[in-house]
């Protein structure tokens, strides 16, 4: 329970990290906005982080890899997320990926990257189709 305890400290701290690394530019962009104009933004500033575990910070005992993720219909359970790379014009599979991340945001480099390896056989990406849930920075 010791060791689950430390690693689950550590995955809430890598969560509390990158997301304040965020909050933290989001501030500085609307700090040099409010300088560059002389103004107030108006709306309601970004909220600030709060350091700790949340319900979605827990651990897997059984599955050390998978990670708590929210289901469809509310709750969360372990899980990975799954991706897939497909010829649109032939509909097949053409590459396969599998993550511990519960978003789509960050997996479209990865999945490239796994048709870059396989260009040899099956040629260069020539254009991507992708839903919202992969847009990100």
């Amino acid at each position: 329970m010791a060791a689950a305890k430390a690693k689950m400290a550590a995955r809430t701290e890598e969560r509390y990290q990158r997301e304040k690394a965020g909050y933290d530019e989001k501030i500085a962009r609307r700090t040099a906005k409010e300088e560059a104009t002389g103004k107030k933004l108006g709306g309601k500033p970004p909220k600030a982080l709060e350091p700790g575990a949340r319900d979605t910070d827990r651990i897997n005992l059984t599955d050390k890899e998978s990670r708590i993720m929210p289901v469809a219909g509310g709750g969360f359970e372990p899980a990975y997320n799954a991706q897939a790379g497909v010829n649109a014009a032939t509909m097949r599979v053409v590459a396969v990926g599998v993550t511990p991340a519960p978003h789509d945001q960050e997996q479209v480099e990865p999945m490239l990257a796994t048709l870059q390896a396989s260009a040899k056989v099956l040629g260069a990406p020539e254009s991507l189709i992708a839903d919202s849930g992969f847009c990100s920075e």
